[in-house]
């Protein structure tokens, strides 16, 4: 989209001037500023993320003086509902299934019943080749099986500040994402490690199942956890980059990501659209 009210103004007051104005709209305030994301760029503005009415929000910011163009990569919930949906109904293994397929904020919630830990397994896969999706959180019920508890919606954000209750603190440099439901399963926290006045970046994989906090650019982890420098130092070979043909789950940048050698080993797991 192009905007037709062009004046000079810098980058920095564009997007500042974006986001009052969408702020001062009830709905998106309330619903949508925590799941977008807008950069401006020579007056360029990109939109990403997940909300409710993405023509709504691109045709506030391009309103908006100086803004030159808007490129609108925002995803609705409700047309992110449609294409899991078809492409469970389109897949030969998960297609006898009935699947309720329900979206939030991104996030895939999955319901109804299917007969094998496998077929449930087959429908998760087929959800998260969604690109648009944000994470897979609830599963259909195995018939006789106990029901699968929600997921945690948590995304660390990179560049956060992480804190134990011991030792040293870090910050994520990365984020590990298991590709069968585009969850975070764990931070590669960088520390400064050394002594007599010489410190070098080290990495540590840290589980998610150790967070105790997620608060904005700072998570702390739980009083059981250990000190980060005692956490397994990144071995590149099991957790290589995600593949470049893989889109990452929002907000997250191809280069933050790895994935865990195991899922690259298995056949379940395939790139979108393949």
């Amino acid at each position: 989209m192009y905007a037709t009210n062009v004046q000079t103004k810098s980058d920095k007051e564009i997007l500042a001037a974006i986001k009052t104005a969408l702020w001062q709209v009830e709905p998106i305030r309330f619903l949508d500023l925590n799941n977008l994301t807008v950069t401006v760029h020579d007056g360029q503005v990109s939109l990403s993320g997940h909300v409710q009415d993405r023509q709504r929000i691109e045709t506030i910011a391009a309103g908006v003086p100086g803004v030159r163009g808007v490129h609108n990569k925002l995803v609705e919930d409700r047309d992110l509902a449609i294409e899991v949906a078809q492409a469970l109904v389109q897949d030969p293994i998960t297609r006898p299934y009935y699947i309720g397929v329900d979206c939030h904020q991104g996030w895939v919630y999955l319901s109804g019943h299917v007969p094998t830990p496998e077929a449930q397994t087959a429908v998760e896969a087929v959800a998260a080749r969604i690109p648009a999706g944000r994470g897979i959180v609830a599963l259909p019920q195995v018939d006789g099986a106990p029901k699968s508890a929600y997921r945690s919606l948590s995304q660390p954000a990179v560049g956060a500040r992480v804190y134990a209750h011991s030792g040293p603190s870090g910050h994520i440099g990365q984020v590990i994402v298991n590709p069968q439901n585009r969850l975070v399963t764990h931070v590669v926290v960088e520390v400064a490690v050394g002594g007599n006045g010489r410190f070098a970046a080290s990495e540590f994989v840290v589980p998610m199942t150790d967070v105790d906090q997620v608060n904005g650019n700072s998570i702390f982890l739980s009083r059981q956890a250990e000190a980060i420098n005692a956490y397994p130092r990144l071995n590149e070979a099991d957790f290589p980059p995600a593949p470049s043909a893989w889109q990452p789950p929002y907000p997250y940048s191809s280069d933050a990501v790895r994935w865990p050698l195991a899922v690259l080993e298995t056949k379940t797991v395939l790139l979108e659209g393949k």
